[in-house]
C-alpha cells in the first residue's frame, strides 16, 4: 500500500498541470469535474505498474523494475510513439 501512495503521490503532484489545461481544452462544454477525474484516473493508472513492481527483495528488482518500464511504456498508460 505505501508503494501505490508513494507513485499516486508522485504522479498526481506531476500531472496536476493536467487540471486548467483540460478545463481549456474542454470549456464550458463538460463539468469542472471531468477535469479533475481525468486527472486523477492518470494518476492511478500510472501508479499500478510500480506497485506491482513493488518488492522487499533487492534481487527481484532485476526483473521487475524493467517489466513496469515497459508497462509505463505502452498504451494506454504510455505514449504510442
Amino acid at each position: 500500500m505505501a508503494a501505490f501512495e508513494s507513485a499516486l503521490g508522485y504522479y498526481a503532484a506531476g500531472l496536476w498541470p493536467m487540471i486548467p489545461g483540460l478545463q481549456r481544452y474542454i470549456g464550458s462544454v463538460a463539468s469542472p469535474l471531468i477535469p479533475i477525474t481525468i486527472w486523477l484516473f492518470a494518476a492511478f493508472l500510472l501508479s499500478v505498474p510500480w506497485t506491482i513492481a513493488w518488492t522487499d527483495r533487492t534481487t527481484k528488482y532485476i526483473w521487475r523494475v524493467p517489466l513496469a518500464l515497459v508497462a509505463m511504456s505502452l498504451p494506454p498508460s504510455g505514449s504510442s510513439g
